[in-house]
C-alpha cells in the first residue's frame, strides 16, 4: 500500500509541478469548476483510490446517486460490490473553480450535499458495531475539503473534517501540501474501511478530527 500512496504523491505533485514550469499555469488563474477539477478534486481523487479499484468506482460530471430524489452530482464514489439501494459511500461537489470564492455557492452546495448525506444515511442501519458514513468532498477557489456524515447509534448526524489542502500553484505552496496529505490518506483509509466487512482494521486508525459545528 505504501508504494501505491508514494506512486499517487507523484503523479498529483508531478501533475502540479508541470504546470508551475509551463508557460501558462491557469492554477494561479480564474477558471470555471469543471476545467479546475481536471487538476484538483478529480485529479487527487482518481489518483487516491485507484489501487482500490476493485471494490470502488467513480462517476463524474452530473451523474445521480440512489436516493438523492434525482440530484445531479459533479461526482460520486460507489462501492462495486454493492447493490444499488447502498452502493454510494461518497458525494463530491465542485463550488467554484480557481480564483471563485463565492461564499454564498459553497453555502448553497454545502447545504444540498449534506442533507442528501442524511438522506442517504436514513436508508441505512445504525448500532454500536455500525455506524455509517457517507464521505463529502467538497472545493471551492484551491481549497479542497475532506469530510464525512456519520449517522450515530442515538439517530444523530455528526459532521467531520479529516483534512483540507491548498492546490498550490508555486514551491512553496506544493510542499505546504505535501505536508498535509497524510491527513487526506488517513481519510482515504477510514473511506475504505468503511466498505469492508471487517472494518476495524482500517478505521480510524491514525485519523484524529473534530466535529465541524457550523454550515459550511
Amino acid at each position: 500500500m505504501i508504494h501505491y500512496d508514494l506512486r499517487a504523491i507523484e503523479v498529483i505533485a508531478g501533475r502540479w509541478i508541470d504546470l508551475m514550469c509551463s508557460p501558462r499555469n491557469h492554477i494561479s488563474m480564474i477558471c470555471g469548476e469543471r476545467t479546475s477539477a481536471l487538476d484538483s478534486g478529480i485529479l487527487i481523487l482518481q489518483n487516491l483510490f485507484l489501487q482500490f479499484n476493485d471494490r470502488v468506482s467513480f462517476k463524474w460530471i452530473e451523474v445521480e446517486a440512489e436516493g438523492t430524489k434525482r440530484h445531479k452530482w459533479d461526482g460520486v464514489l460507489q462501492n462495486v460490490n454493492d447493490d444499488d439501494d447502498k452502493a454510494t459511500v461518497m458525494l463530491i461537489e465542485f463550488a467554484g473553480g480557481f480564483g471563485n470564492q463565492n461564499a454564498k455557492k459553497l453555502e448553497n452546495d454545502t447545504e444540498k450535499v449534506y442533507r442528501n448525506a442524511a438522506r442517504l444515511l436514513n436508508r441505512r442501519d445504525s448500532n454500536e458495531n455500525c455506524q455509517p458514513r457517507i464521505f463529502i468532498v467538497l472545493t471551492q477557489d484551491r481549497t479542497i475539503y475532506f469530510e464525512s456524515l456519520t449517522l450515530m447509534t442515538n439517530l444523530t448526524y455528526v459532521r467531520t473534517r479529516a483534512a483540507e489542502i491548498q492546490v498550490p500553484y508555486s514551491p512553496d505552496g506544493l510542499k505546504k501540501t505535501i505536508k498535509h496529505m497524510k491527513d487526506v490518506f488517513a481519510w482515504r483509509d477510514s473511506v475504505i474501511s468503511s466498505i469492508q466487512e471487517d472494518t476495524a482494521s482500517l478505521r480510524d486508525a491514525n485519523l484524529d478530527t473534530n466535529p465541524i459545528p457550523g454550515t459550511p
